[in-house]
């Protein structure tokens, strides 16, 4: 970011998000955290088109913002339901599984299947939008407009995982009351996981190479969540998408970082360019 137009700009946007971030975590109830999810959605909105001159950082941009709104509006929707049979947000209440909240609410049934299992498949596509999950992914590798620093952010560490964290946080409620909720988690996990690897091999750019590589690893930790039980061995599918979760944030922000590196020394994106570069250099090393 040496010498870009808006420097001090970029630093208050990304404070802004790094505070939504840690109250989206820190929060007790399911409206907190709804609150604290939209200034996220905000604040990623106003860094992805931080390039504001470009068209194609501004129409990213507005694509993230409008396709995570659909997203959250069945977030808020399934957080209505939720909060309307369990009669609380609290997050303590809600995943207490001796307590009363999670049987309350799975003996309410309809169209087949219980109100609870239908708040918390809504609640499922809140997290499958910034998520990126398959069929709400199509924001993410255009969101590759915005400065690598906020790739690195937002598409590997924070915010794409928000919806991975939103299932754990809920788990015991899922696994307890919504076995068909658990299934969609699985399932879609498990295509988006396919769906991006297979297109990621298809790219020349290579931050879109990382975006899609972001969301097939988001889709394991998708898969682990939806397969899993509760307690003991049974638990061992949450313990693994958790653990991928925190080293994936380590190595796909490394990864991020690396790339902006060598986009910052090769000025450009595409990696023909880059072998073309390497193969210069190669040959002037040779001569010289």
């Amino acid at each position: 970011m040496k010498g870009e137009k808006g420097f001090e700009r970029f630093y208050a946007i990304l404070s802004l998000f790094s505070f939504a971030m840690l109250g989206l975590v820190l929060a007790t109830n399911i409206f907190q955290m709804y609150i604290f999810w939209e200034l996220v959605g905000v604040s990623s909105y106003l860094l992805i088109s931080f390039y504001y001159e470009r068209p194609a950082a501004v129409s990213a941009g507005k694509k993230a913002f409008i396709v995570t709104r659909f997203a959250d509006l069945g977030f808020l929707i399934g957080i209505l339901l939720l909060s309307y049979t369990t009669g609380t947000f609290d997050f303590i209440s809600l995943t207490d599984v001796g307590g009363a909240a999670i049987a309350k609410g799975s003996g309410i049934a309809f169209l087949g299947l219980s109100t609870m299992t239908w708040s918390l498949i809504f609640v499922f596509m809140g997290g499958a939008g910034k998520s990126a999950m398959f069929p709400l992914h199509i924001w993410l590798p255009d969101a590759m407009e915005g400065p690598t620093p906020v790739s690195a952010l937002i598409h590997a560490a924070t915010m794409v995982v928000a919806g991975v964290y939103l299932v754990a946080r809920l788990f015991p409620v899922y696994v307890f009351s919504a076995t068909p909720g658990l299934m969609v988690v699985a399932y879609v996990g498990c295509f988006s996981s396919l769906f991006a690897a297979i297109i990621a091999c298809t790219q020349y750019d290579i931050k879109r190479v990382l975006a899609y590589s972001t969301m097939s690893q988001i889709g394991y930790m998708m898969v682990g969540l939806g397969v899993s039980k509760y307690g003991g061995h049974d638990g061992l599918g949450y313990m693994a998408s958790m653990f991928h979760l925190f080293t994936h944030a380590m190595f796909k922000a490394l990864l991020f970082l690396g790339a902006g590196s060598i986009i910052h020394a090769v000025h450009s994106n595409y990696m023909y360019d880059m072998v073309a570069y390497a193969n210069i250099c190669r040959s002037l090393m040779r001569h010289s």
